[in-house]
């Protein structure tokens, strides 16, 4: 009953969170104290800043997404980028728009929320390329089992060596 866009998921998406507008204005010029503009980044920039090759301060971008610095709980860390997939469905919708913090990469930490996890592509010229997918981390000893909201997609299991972890999912605005 009732609208849609009104839908809330309880702990992610906040009633409130503005509606998905891209800023394209200068960060240290935003007028609004309660608001912060998160770069808005593609996946190969996400990945290039967890690869270390470069950091968010220097990543080139046009868009900016407001979000509301009370619910970061380390603005300077959190990006956004869009989702790609359907593995997070009705939860993430392709093309939703997340704030996720790479600051928080620890898995003992993050047991129980949703990750932006790096998995390895085939390498090698003109092969697939590493890409990012969103999922819940279930477990962090032995392995790091991250799970799919939706069945059907694949349940990854990693060596905690491995840590593919980008970042913890801070909010999302989600595609209804």
């Amino acid at each position: 009953a009732g609208d849609s866009s009104k839908i809330t998921l309880e702990g992610f998406v906040k009633e409130s969170t503005p509606p998905y507008q891209p800023y394209t204005g200068v960060p240290s010029q935003l007028k609004e104290d309660n608001k912060v503009a998160l770069p808005l980044l593609s996946e190969v920039q996400v990945l290039s800043i967890y690869n270390k090759e470069t950091y968010i301060k220097e990543t080139k971008t046009e868009e900016y997404c407001l979000f509301y610095r009370d619910w970061l709980s380390q603005p300077d860390e959190t990006v956004c980028t869009q989702v790609r997939g359907a593995e997070m469905e009705p939860l993430l919708k392709e093309g939703s728009v997340v704030a996720l913090n790479i600051g928080v990469r620890d898995p003992a930490l993050l047991v129980g929320r949703i990750c932006g996890i790096r998995v390895k592509g085939t390498g090698g010229g003109g092969a697939t390329p590493d890409k990012i997918c969103f999922r819940w981390l279930k477990a962090s000893e032995p392995y790091l089992v991250f799970v799919p909201q939706q069945e059907g997609h694949p349940i990854l299991c990693l060596p905690t060596a491995e840590n593919p972890i980008i970042g913890r999912v801070e909010g999302a605005w989600v595609r209804f």
